[in-house]
């Protein structure tokens, strides 16, 4: 099963490859990435958002994972057992479990969701997404939103280039290990 998903990435690779042998362009590949990359973060994004909404006005604990299998597939992770840890905790739990998938090769895109006080008035909330991306992409997602009844409006996104903590990374616990 691991030869078949390695297979699968390898030959997404080639197939970009191809694209750009034939449009004898290097901008067509970038172009391509970014098209692929955007695409991925969106559908992170809709399947993310709405679950974040649900668990935020039922003043649940907001702190949990979307991601891209290299089949397709979308997939959420959503620790109940850690509803009362800290929310700091859980995306921790849940960095080291994506970067545990990306090294095996199962995962292309990831986004982890939880809230946090805004940083410029801490008697707000906001919905931050971390998005990683195989194709050498991480942004942090600030999004303030306000409870209108019983909705969330959510205010325009600020996204800002981050460290990776799920591709190309390397754990510190991993160093010697080769």
């Amino acid at each position: 099963m691991k030869s078949l998903k390695l297979v699968w990435v390898f030959a997404l690779y080639l197939a970009t490859l191809a694209q750009v042998a034939r449009a004898g362009d290097v901008n067509v590949n970038v172009d391509k990435v970014k098209e692929v990359v955007g695409q991925n973060f969106q559908e992170i994004m809709a399947e993310g958002v709405p679950f974040a909404e649900e668990k935020i006005l039922a003043n649940e604990h907001v702190a949990f994972a979307v991601m891209i299998l290299v089949d397709g597939r979308i997939k959420k992770v959503n620790f109940k057992e850690s509803s009362q840890a800290p929310v700091a905790a859980t995306v921790g739990l849940l960095q080291r479990s994506l970067y545990a998938l990306a090294k095996k090769n199962e995962i292309g895109a990831s986004g982890i969701f939880y809230t946090a006080p805004d940083p410029k008035d801490a008697s707000k909330m906001i919905l931050v997404t971390e998005l990683e991306h195989i194709y050498g992409v991480a942004v942090l997602r600030a999004t303030g939103y306000t409870q209108e009844g019983n909705k969330l409006v959510f205010g325009s996104p600020i996204d800002v280039n981050k460290d990776f903590k799920v591709f190309h990374y390397t754990d510190p616990a991993d160093k010697g290990k080769h």
